[in-house]
């Protein structure tokens, strides 16, 4: 299939209309520009994680505080039943961005699978179409190993420098991804397509002060419409308003505690799949218009193509709703919902649902019905009694998903940090057995386990690992056939120091599940941490067998190679991780580290000057490479003008008082002949030296000190 060749959109087959019920319409249409003339349009789509619709002012909450986004609607068109197809950030924005049903485009959760290069993305369409395009997402779940970022000129996901001790930053607030996309705005001329991504309303929700509220949800955003306001503020001191199509859409909604559910991701009730969806722009966009037609994410793609009179894109499921801007109507058709995350990571029943007119069916092993005209809640299950109903509307969902097409996903190159902060969040844990994924256990009856799950999550994300230990003894002995949830409290046993109490929890899991691989990473964690060497590298084995891509396994192994004195063997392992991640400073600086151990001076320092080079704003990186140009061995490997010039400079960037970056500095000197000053600068640093300094580190300045002060040079390539 060549993806970028325009073709017809393929209609949804007859059979699927013919069984939708009700006329689709809208209110307050009146005349419009039909599409686009004169100068291109520019596009601001703007994505709303995890926001409610019933949560906007516009959407009737008295409490919000959203006068950006109800000023969009008021300009504009509000769809008053839009959805969600999966309450997960990355299959909803990939169903946005392809116009293609999750079953389609093979995404069903956060972090396992990428997208496809079979399918054409809209900032493909638009690059294509000679549009600058530039996207800022503010969460890990839409990194770039997710092929998400094809067609962007620009894809920002760099959310931020991590603290001590972690090697990811999870998300971002709003502000910083909107003073990138502004930055870009204003660094480029002529027709742009921007993207822009909102993490702020995701749990947990902690507000900047000035937008606390009653609701720490309403807060956040409150926070998240201010910044969607500084984007139309720029557009109104461009003067671009009228030249720019705004639509903003969420990429799902909020449970806030309905159905025993808090957060969002195993259900698929109205609080997480009714979304808002405001599209504005003066002039072609009717003011003040509210649809009542059911639309659906992969919609968006289709209408756009429309908006902007460019030929369709054959592989788009979803159906164009511009004629109902012109007051027209379209036929009807059925939405698609879905949640596959609790068959994927705990091996229960999937979770299908289909939106027909008033109805709503949730396929689960006890369906669910649900007249949404009379019950919006939710609150009566009528498939008891309309059981005829049930069945033709499981039929023409089963008819639905075999229309489908499947285009395959890609297996994601996941980078630096990325499995362990998607673990933080409670995703990609593990892949159910094949034989699981049918289970008759059905997720509804299960919320409360998963809630003290998430609650654990929650802890563990900061850092209160004590903290996860009774909700996760709850959750196994409620289900203590779950192989996930006792690896989990397995690893955090560990986390803890309770080692016995974790073997036992991590070899239940291995006996529940031999293939469950994350029980198999955590064993060799557990047997690392106790020095059980060959053990840890037998384990890690088998996690890279089950999950040859897993780098933090491959890692493992070497680090338990160059313990068990096998620096050798331990950077041969290195090469697949090179292989896997190339562009990653740590990898670099660990060869490094081997290179010194095998007596290979020249690899050792061109290592560390390639890990330099990934990470030019790693402190401790940059530091490495100015203490080896001052003070390795060989003649052929030392540079001390260099030197001085990387350590001075990293010295005069935190204003001298990191202090190993000024036994660097004191180095450099030295290599260049000036010890008076090289021990004055040795000197500073131990002044500042606190208690908190390890004794044996200052021993070893102390050391240094005596050599500089002799006039002599120092010697060690690896930092003290």
């Amino acid at each position: 299939m060549e993806p970028r060749t325009p073709a017809r959109t393929a209609p949804l087959p007859a059979a699927l209309l013919g069984l939708a019920l009700g006329a689709c319409g809208a209110e307050g249409a009146g005349e419009v520009d039909p599409g686009p003339t004169g100068d291109p349009t520019n596009l601001l789509l703007v994505t709303l994680d995890t926001t409610r619709a019933d949560r906007l002012g516009s959407y009737g909450h008295g409490a919000a505080h959203t006068p950006h986004l109800d000023g969009l609607a008021a300009g504009g068109t509000r769809f008053d039943r839009a959805y969600a197809h999966v309450p997960l950030t990355l299959p909803t924005h990939a169903s946005l961005l392809t116009g293609t049903f999750p079953p389609e485009h093979g995404l069903h959760d956060n972090g396992r699978r990428a997208l496809g290069t079979d399918l054409v993305t809209l900032g493909e369409v638009f690059q294509e179409r000679g549009y600058r395009t530039g996207a800022f997402v503010s969460a890990i779940a839409l990194d770039s190993s997710f092929g998400l970022d094809r067609g962007f000129d620009l894809y920002d996901d760099h959310l931020g420098e991590p603290p001590p001790g972690q090697t990811r930053v999870l998300d971002r607030p709003g502000g910083d991804a909107v003073d990138g996309a502004l930055a870009w705005l204003a660094g480029g001329t002529g027709p742009f397509f921007l993207w822009v991504h909102f993490y702020d309303p995701h749990a947990e929700y902690r507000p900047p002060a000035d937008f606390r509220m009653d609701d720490p949800y309403d807060g956040e955003i409150a926070y998240m419409d201010s910044q969607i306001g500084r984007l139309l503020g720029w557009l109104e001191a461009q003067r671009l308003v009228e030249d720019t199509l705004v639509a903003v859409i969420a990429d799902h909604g909020e449970s806030l505690g309905e159905k025993g559910e808090h957060t969002h991701g195993a259900l698929i009730y109205e609080g997480t799949q009714r979304i808002p969806w405001i599209l504005s722009q003066p002039g072609r966009v009717p003011a003040g218009l509210r649809v009542d037609a059911l639309v659906q994410q992969v919609d968006l793609m289709p209408s756009l193509l429309e908006l902007y009179d460019w030929p369709p894109v054959e592989q788009v499921s979803g159906r164009s709703f511009a004629p109902l801007l012109r007051g027209e109507e379209i036929a009807p058709a059925p939405v698609y919902l879905e949640s596959e995350y609790s068959a994927l990571n705990f091996g229960w029943s999937s979770l299908r649902g289909i939106v027909r007119g008033r109805w709503k069916l949730i396929a689960a092993p006890q369906p669910e019905l649900y007249d949404l005209l009379a019950d919006p809640g939710e609150s009566r299950n009528l498939a008891a009694e309309r059981t005829e109903l049930v069945r033709e509307l499981a039929a023409e969902l089963d008819a639905l998903l075999r229309s489908m097409r499947r285009y395959g996903s890609a297996a994601a190159q996941l980078g630096e940090g990325m499995s362990g902060g998607l673990a933080a969040l409670g995703y990609a844990q593990g892949t159910a057995p094949a034989s699981e994924q049918g289970s008759a256990v059905n997720p509804m009856h299960r919320i409360e386990v998963l809630e003290l799950y998430h609650a654990a999550i929650g802890f563990g994300n900061r850092g209160l690992f004590e903290h996860m230990l009774e909700p996760l003894e709850r959750v196994v002995a409620e289900v203590p056939d779950g192989a996930g949830f006792r690896t989990l409290l397995g690893d955090t046993y560990r986390r803890v120091g309770r080692y016995q109490e974790a073997r036992v929890e991590l070899d239940a899991a291995l006996e529940l599940d031999p293939d469950y691989d994350p029980a198999h990473f955590y064993s060799g964690a557990l047997h690392e941490t106790l020095g059980e060497l060959e053990p840890g590298i037998a384990a890690y084995r088998r996690n890279i067998a089950l999950r040859p891509s897993y780098v933090p396994a491959r890692e493992g192994v070497a680090r338990l190679l160059a313990a068990g004195g096998d620096p050798d063997a331990a950077r041969r392992e290195y090469e697949d991780v090179l292989r896997l991640e190339p562009d990653v400073a740590r990898h670099r600086t660990a060869c490094a580290r081997l290179e010194w151990d095998l007596g290979r001076p020249a690899a050792w320092l061109s290592a560390l000057r390639e890990a330099a080079r990934l990470a030019p704003e790693d402190l401790a990186v940059q530091n490495r490479l100015a203490w080896a140009l001052a003070t390795a061995p060989g003649d052929e490997q030392r540079d001390g003008v260099a030197a001085l010039a990387l350590a001075g400079r990293l010295a005069s960037a935190t204003e001298r008082r990191q202090l190993d970056l000024l036994v660097s500095l004191a180095a450099a000197e030295a290599e260049t002949g000036d010890f008076e000053t090289a021990a004055g600068t040795l000197r500073e640093a131990i002044g500042k030296a606190t208690t908190l300094e390890e004794p044996e580190v200052l021993e070893s300045w102390g050391e240094l000190l005596s050599e500089l002060e002799a006039g002599r040079a120092l010697r060690a390539g690896v930092l003290p």
